[in-house]
């Protein structure tokens, strides 16, 4: 990911109450610089958003309120420059590594707190046409690949041969959150959809076996 926006999508019924003082906790804590929060309300209002501060580079995430819930919609919006995640936008490989760490931390954190069905990183002027951002559930009948970063609920992970078989998958970065959703960060930054995309799609992909439902966690 090189160009554009970094779009990383939460598909959830579940929003937090709060949801941007909560965005603002998670950014806290994963290092970014907030805005007050007593601002939120009248910033955002009817705009529903807030963005965040690294040195130099700004995250914005987007709460989507008006969503049909009989479909498959993401609730939940966090962005950035792709640029930043290329190292000779930063002084140091080591800063770009920092901000990479950061918006992993607020990702995940913010998967803990708003419990995703699935979450995918994208690139929308990416030119790769395999879909990591389902339309109708169940999603892994309309996903392609894998996002090169993903977030598994505990039912798509137990479709998926289980918790101990997710956890092997083949990928730069495999970690179990503390509500047992699984992230799966397949390619090393600057995420390029490379031989880990591909090894770790194979892996629990390929062949179509989730089609067949649960095989039971582990």
């Amino acid at each position: 990911m090189t160009d554009g926006l970094v779009l990383v999508d939460y598909f959830t019924t579940n929003l937090q109450d709060n949801v941007l003082r909560g965005v603002l906790r998670a950014g806290d804590t994963a290092g970014f610089e907030t805005p007050a929060p007593e601002s939120l309300d009248a910033k955002h209002e009817g705009k529903p958003g807030v963005t965040l501060s690294w040195p130099f580079m700004p995250v914005d995430v987007t709460v989507h309120y008006d969503n049909d819930w009989d479909e498959l919609e993401r609730a939940l919006t966090v962005s950035f420059d792709a640029g930043a995640l290329q190292s000779s936008t930063w002084d140091s490989e080591a800063h770009r590594d920092e901000f990479v760490d950061g918006v992993i931390d607020l990702v995940c954190s913010l998967a803990l707190s708003n419990d995703p069905e699935y979450v995918a990183a994208h690139n929308p002027v990416s030119t790769d046409s395999d879909p990591v951002t389902p339309t109708t559930r169940p999603v892994l009948d309309d996903i392609d690949r894998l996002p090169v970063l993903g977030i598994y609920s505990r039912d798509m992970v137990d479709t998926l041969g289980g918790r101990g078989r997710v956890l092997e998958t083949p990928a730069w970065r495999v970690e179990e959150l503390d509500n047992g959703q699984i992230l799966i960060i397949t390619d090393e930054p600057p995420w390029y959809h490379g031989v880990g995309t591909a090894n770790a799609t194979e892996y629990l992909l390929s062949g179509g076996e989730h089609r067949g439902g649960s095989q039971g966690a582990e």
